[in-house]
């Protein structure tokens, strides 16, 4: 994109759009700190029923894609795969002198609230 800030500096843009997933806080029932299958007063956490959601969340993942389009994932760096379902980590060099433009979208059904963190 052309300079629109007379500072002769290119404006980056990121696009970034919030993906719906499930997320299971226990696959297979099973209990993998301890061992064992839930039982008891932790079962209540992790039943599903007519009042209990069980272990299965509905999440928005945040991820960013190449362009506008927002049909092609942009791959993520190595030395940031550590960074697991984080979202994409969106840099720039300086404040003053690395203007930046992030165009968002969203894919899920839910408003979540973006965590944006600009480094």
């Amino acid at each position: 994109m052309p300079d629109q800030t007379g500072s002769g500096s290119r404006v980056r843009t990121y696009y970034v759009a919030a993906d719906e997933f499930e997320w299971d806080y226990a696959p297979g029932g099973f209990n993998k700190m301890m061992g064992m299958k839930f039982e008891g007063n932790s079962k209540v956490f992790t039943e599903r029923g007519p009042h209990r959601i069980g272990t299965v969340y509905r999440k928005a993942l945040y991820r960013e894609y190449t362009d506008a389009t927002f049909t092609r994932l942009k791959a993520r760096a190595p030395e940031w795969e550590h960074a697991g379902i984080l979202g994409p980590i969106l840099r720039r060099r300086s404040r003053r002198h690395d203007p930046c433009r992030l165009q968002e979208q969203r894919h899920a059904s839910l408003q979540h609230a973006p965590p944006w963190s600009l480094l």
